[in-house]
């Protein structure tokens, strides 16, 4: 099996990264994939005040034994505020 390395990097750093429902740990992190034909790969950002961010990055066996490194930018979370009516 051909396995290449995807490398994901967030700005601010730590945010919580998970494929599907399964926690894999915290920004940055590379994580070994399969790279035979092409396949998407989708994965969730999550940081606390940061906006939720949902990727999806391709891997082909032309990144075989190769790192594949993605870059992303939370976004802070925009507070509203509440107006109360009399």
């Amino acid at each position: 099996m051909a396995v290449a390395t995807i490398k994901i990097t967030t700005s601010p750093e730590g945010a919580r990264l998970y494929e599907d429902q399964s926690f894999l740990g915290t920004t940055p992190m590379s994580i070994p994939v399969e790279a035979e034909g092409v396949k998407k790969y989708t994965y969730r950002l999550v940081k606390d005040g940061h906006e939720e961010l949902v990727v999806t990055i391709p891997v082909s066996q032309n990144d075989k034994d190769s790192e594949v490194e993605r870059e992303f930018e939370l976004k802070k979370r925009v507070k509203r505020k509440r107006t109360v009516s009399k």
